[in-house]
């Protein structure tokens, strides 16, 4: 900005100072007209206050500007304060993703590792269906030889208890048919294998009724369809004798004869008296089947 005091030009002036020569390699400088002073004053004035206005208006401006830029640069500042903990935050974060994406490598490594498992896993259960679809066609066939086995252990008890019948039958049959015969024992049996063979064990059964029952005509009033000796001869043993008497009432005759020559004899050696005899004391019992043993009676 010029004081007043200073000297301006006006337009023409400094046309004036802008004129060159045209001769070549002459050069001159403008020469300043001759202004009187009394006609630059109330001109520098009039530059002066329009200086003065253009001045306060470019200050004003000037301050306008400088006081948004402050105002932009306060807000600037204080949007970079909030930048700053949401930068923080953000490293936060940036940790907390590293360790989320470490824990979701480890999670996709432990998927693999079940996704492996699982496919053996069902593997080993498409095996384990085969063997349980054999194993079910072995229980069928099983559940099914089983059902037969019943039926026919169910016919076999049937069997069985028909068989059982028969023979208590049976047993009943033999008993019966044994209804009339008596078993001797510690009847005397020749020694020699001839004498054996030619034994007539009726007769000597005849002949004990005789001597030792005191049966008078013992042959013919008792008779006997058949004797003989039972089991296979041993030396210093005297096997039984089985003798089969035609009337029942015969064969319980001579078992009643025999006990009471037994009872006799036991009440002859509890009294201290010797036996009439030497010979060895014979005694008989009912012949029965091996299941009625035990209905023996000496």
């Amino acid at each position: 900005m010029q004081s007043p005091n200073q000297v301006t030009y006006n337009m023409s002036n400094m046309a004036a100072m802008n004129v060159y020569h045209t001769t070549f390699g002459a050069f001159y400088l403008p020469q300043p007209q001759q202004v009187q002073y009394h006609q630059m004053q109330p001109m520098a004035q009039q530059l002066a206050q329009q200086t003065v206005h253009q001045g306060q208006g470019m200050t004003q401006t000037f301050n306008d500007n400088l006081s948004q830029i402050i105002d932009r640069l306060n807000s600037v500042d204080s949007r970079l304060a909030k930048l700053e903990p949401i930068q923080s935050q953000l490293s936060e974060l940036n940790t907390k993703m590293s360790s989320i994406e470490t824990c979701v490598m480890r999670l996709e490594t432990d998927s693999k590792e079940i996704h492996t498992r699982m496919s053996n896993i069902e593997g080993h259960r498409e095996l384990d269906s085969k063997h349980c679809e054999n194993i079910k066609s072995k229980q069928c066939f099983l559940e099914s030889e089983l059902k037969d086995e019943r039926d026919r252990i169910h016919k076999l008890e049937s069997e069985i208890q028909k068989s059982n019948s028969v023979q208590g039958e049976i047993k009943d049959l033999k008993a019966r048919s044994m209804r009339n015969n008596l078993v001797f024992f510690s009847f005397p049996e020749c020694t020699t294998t001839e004498s054996r063979r030619s034994e007539n064990c009726t007769k000597s059964l005849h002949d004990f009724m005789k001597s030792s029952l005191n049966i008078e005509h013992a042959d013919s009033a008792i008779r006997i369809e058949r004797a003989h000796r039972v089991g296979r001869f041993e030396s210093g043993k005297t096997r039984p004798v089985v003798a089969m008497f035609s009337h029942y009432r015969h064969k319980e005759l001579i078992k009643q004869k025999c006990r009471d020559i037994s009872n006799i004899e036991q009440n002859t050696l509890s009294s201290g008296t010797s036996g009439t005899s030497g010979t060895p004391h014979i005694r008989c019992s009912d012949q029965f089947p091996p299941d009625f043993r035990s209905r023996v009676v000496s």
